[in-house]
Order: structure tokens, then C-alpha cells, then sequence
């Protein structure tokens, strides 16, 4: 158990130092979101629409869209240095490279999620900073992160990886997606636990079959 924690922790580091070096995930993510944020927020008519309720839309769609056009960068480099293929030939767990990835994407995701939402606060005068939504963030960013390892690790050895992802990922995401959404208008509605409580529910249901069928998946799918 304490070899596994330090293998993970290894292949964890790894990865976030990759990517610090390189930025390519967090720039991809920030600069898609910005942009679509702040071309939606003088798009539209802020004075005849609540904020609360077109905020939570704008925000959500532009981090999954930005999410499925970055993680393919996480994958880039274990592209060109083969490193897929060298962890594969040590012994060590798969199910340990999935989860490293996994978490690194999280991690990622969420120091990204920071800047958008505060960028968000400011655009549409909505306040995201509260448990509640700090709550469904953690949920969705969860699934992301599992949903987009396993996909990145299907794509990694295609030469389309970067146009071929986003087609199978958002699909996947929907439910997801209407989740974020709309626990996220409750929230800001009522900022009630009570209220949010199924939608959370509805969350969490997600990640439990889809982080079990990821980890399950991404072994055959690495290997082959």
C-alpha cells in the first residue's frame, strides 16, 4: 500500500511538472474560457436577463469545452516521448497511471476553474464562491477529470487526437453538464442545501458509475 501511494505520488508529480513547464493544458483552458465568457457577456443583455440564471450556462459549457480541447495536451507529450510505453513495460499497477492522470487533471482544472470564476463574478455580478458551489465544482471537475483520462488515453496513439476527443467527450458529459448547470441556478437562486441536495445527488450518481467504468476501461484500452 505505501509503495503504491509513493508510485502514485511519483507519477502525479510528473505529470504537473510536465505540464508547468510546458503550460499548454492551463493556457488552452484559461484562454478558450476567457474568451467565451467575455464574448457572451457583451453579447448578450444583462439589464433584461438574470444573471443567475444565464451565468451558471455560459460558465459551465465554456469550462467543459475548454476542458475537452486541453486535456488532449496532457496526453502530448507522453505522445512524443513514448512514455505511455514505458510505464507500461515497468511493474507497476495500471490502475495507478489512470488515477495520477485523473488527479493531475483535476488539479489542473480547478486552479483553472479559480481564474473563470472570478472572471465570472465580475462579468455577471454572480457570487460562485459560496460551499454550496465550491461543492458542485469538486463534483464536476471529478468527472471531467475521469471521463477526460480515459478518453485522452483511448486517443493518444492518433494523429487526431486533438479533434477526435472533444466528439466523444461532450457527449459523454451531458448529464454532467446539466448537472453544473442546473445545481448551479439553484444555488445562486436559494443558496439552500436543502434545494441543491438531489441535483448534488444527481452528481455524485455520475461519478460513481463512470470513475469505476473509467479505472476498469483504461487498462484494456492503454494496452491495446
Amino acid at each position: 500500500m505505501k509503495n503504491s501511494f509513493s508510485i502514485f505520488k511519483y507519477l502525479l508529480w510528473k505529470d504537473l511538472i510536465l505540464e508547468l513547464r510546458s503550460k499548454d493544458f492551463i493556457i488552452s483552458v484559461l484562454i478558450f474560457s476567457i474568451l467565451t465568457i467575455t464574448v457572451f457577456s457583451q453579447a448578450i443583455n444583462l439589464t433584461t436577463m438574470n444573471p443567475n440564471e444565464i451565468g451558471p450556462a455560459i460558465l459551465w459549457v465554456s469550462v467543459a469545452f475548454s476542458a475537452a480541447i486541453g486535456i488532449p495536451k496532457i496526453y502530448a507529450k507522453e505522445k512524443e516521448e513514448n512514455t505511455i510505453d514505458s510505464l507500461l513495460v515497468t511493474p507497476i499497477n495500471r490502475d495507478l497511471i489512470f488515477l495520477a492522470k485523473s488527479t493531475s487533471i483535476f488539479i489542473l482544472l480547478i486552479f483553472c476553474e479559480i481564474i473563470i470564476f472570478s472572471l465570472s463574478i465580475i462579468l455577471f455580478n454572480i457570487q460562485l464562491f459560496n460551499p454550496i458551489i465550491i461543492l458542485i465544482s469538486v463534483i464536476t471537475t471529478f468527472g471531467y477529470s475521469s471521463v477526460g483520462a480515459l478518453l485522452g488515453a483511448m486517443m493518444i496513439r492518433t494523429r487526431t487526437s486533438e479533434f477526435l476527443l472533444p466528439i466523444l467527450f461532450l457527449p459523454i458529459i451531458i448529464p454532467l453538464l446539466i448537472f453544473a448547470i442546473g445545481s448551479t441556478e439553484i444555488a445562486l437562486e436559494q443558496n439552500n442545501w436543502g434545494e441543491s441536495l438531489p441535483w448534488i445527488g444527481l452528481g455524485i450518481t455520475y461519478n460513481l458509475i463512470f470513475f469505476p467504468l473509467s479505472i476498469f476501461l483504461f487498462e484494456k484500452i492503454i494496452i491495446e
